[in-house]
């Protein structure tokens, strides 16, 4: 499974300009969700608060975010 926090792992091979301090806290936070995950094996019960700070820091970010599924 290729996971976001994967994808943000080959950071530093793509250049990032001036947005490099925000992809760096994605990562971040990406890797904190995915590590709660891991360790209730599932979703943690705040899963839902953690996105939705991930999405608002993303935000400023250029280009566009396709979801496999629909916000809540």
């Amino acid at each position: 499974m290729f996971s976001l926090v994967d994808l943000l792992d080959e950071l530093g091979q793509q250049p990032a300009g001036s947005h490099r301090e925000l992809y760096e806290h994605i990562h971040k936070m990406a890797a904190e969700i995915q590590d709660a995950a891991e360790q209730v094996d599932g979703r943690p019960a705040d899963l839902e608060q953690r996105l939705d700070r991930l999405w608002a820091l993303a935000e400023p970010l250029p280009g566009d975010v396709r979801l496999a599924h629909e916000r809540r």
